[in-house]
């Protein structure tokens, strides 16, 4: 199973981490992993193009990804990165409400500084 854990705090979405493999097919035809990870690396994509070094993220073994907003982001910069990571996880619920089986979402309530 796929856990994908949202960091929430009050201004909104301040990262999410995804770890595991779906296990809806096997690896190379899963359609669940595949999914997920497009969305989790478009993210960090659209994260790079339009507030670069205003992030951290790692990308570890078995199917982890985290991504973290640094703290102290502009009002404007906050409001394009709620715009990609509110997609994101818009995207991840769709899939969800497919395939629940297979991936779980959870909100992590997180405090900023």
């Amino acid at each position: 199973m796929i856990t994908v854990k949202v960091l929430q705090g009050k201004s909104g979405v301040r990262g999410y981490q995804v770890k595991g493999h779906a296990g809806y097919a096997e690896e190379g035809q899963d359609i669940v992993c595949a999914a997920v990870s497009v969305l989790a690396q478009t993210a960090l994509i659209g994260l790079e193009q339009f507030l670069p070094g205003m992030f951290l993220y790692k990308i570890g073994k078995n199917g982890c990804l985290e991504c973290r907003l640094r703290p102290n982001l502009t009002a404007q910069q906050d409001h394009d990165a709620q715009i990609i990571l509110v997609t994101m996880l818009r995207g991840l619920e769709a899939i969800r409400k497919e395939y629940g089986e297979f991936i779980e979402i959870a909100l992590q309530e997180v405090k900023e500084a």
